[in-house]
């Protein structure tokens, strides 16, 4: 059965997930309580926060991303002794601003207006409206000129690796397996990926890790962990078709 949670234990998770996102003393307003919500849905991406005509970003994503935006690094609350570091641009300009973050390998998350500013009743409700990756970018102004933009997820069982490859923006999908580190990592160079996910299953191949973040820069920022999602079809799909064995 669902467990109800008090007031008072939201207020708790509140206080420790501001603990972890802002400065030590930062003065929680009901904007920046929004802010901190939106921020545990977006986790490790740079969370576009949209206040009137603009998307600002805090704390540790305007400080990440001002230098690759080329904006103007500020803070809020500039007379306390740990003032919150920020940085905006216009919200008409966001596709290219998100743009150069995923040419970088970085994740997005947008927080926008849910209402109309001029109607609302206290603070305007906001909520994520989407996360973009790398790989799973959509929008035409994101995806590299003429060249695929494959999402690609690798993971390992009984001695073989089993890779999938799909390109959200073309439906082109490729998969593929070998008991060979060796050939796994020449696939990969061969579709340039623009994002990996690496499943549990490989996170313990000290050699496939190392390779992995050695192969290049750009590989390494893009290189992401998760615990199934496209990894986890990937190895049905290949056990499906019997170029794996199955568990």
């Amino acid at each position: 059965m669902p467990c109800a949670v008090s007031g008072k234990a939201v207020e708790i998770m509140l206080k420790q997930t501001t603990s972890q996102l802002l400065p030590p003393g930062s003065r929680l307003t009901p904007m920046l309580k929004q802010w901190v919500h939106a921020k545990q849905q977006a986790q490790d991406a740079v969370l576009l926060f949209r206040m009137g005509d603009f998307y600002e970003m805090f704390a540790q994503d305007a400080q990440k991303a001002a230098p690759i935006l080329e904006l103007a690094l500020t803070t809020r609350d500039k007379n306390t002794k740990n003032p919150i570091s920020m940085a905006g641009f216009p919200y008409h300009a966001a596709q290219s601003y998100i743009a150069k973050l995923l040419q970088q390998g970085l994740k997005v998350a947008v927080c926008d207006q849910l209402e109309d500013p001029a109607s609302a009743k206290g603070i305007v409700q906001r909520g994520v409206t989407r996360i973009v990756t790398p790989g799973t970018t959509m929008q035409e102004e994101t995806l590299p000129p003429k060249n695929t933009n494959y999402l690609v997820g690798i993971s390992h069982h009984a001695g073989e690796f089993g890779l999938a490859a799909l390109d959200w923006s073309t439906g082109q999908f490729v998969v593929s397996a070998s008991s060979r580190e060796q050939v796994l990592l020449e696939e990969l160079d061969r579709l340039s990926p623009a994002e990996i996910l690496v499943d549990k299953s490989c996170q313990q191949l000290a050699s496939l890790q190392k390779n992995l973040q050695e192969s290049n820069a750009r590989r390494l920022r893009r290189c992401r962990v998760e615990e199934r999602a496209l990894t986890q079809s990937a190895h049905e799909l290949l056990e499906s078709l019997g170029e794996i064995p199955k568990q």
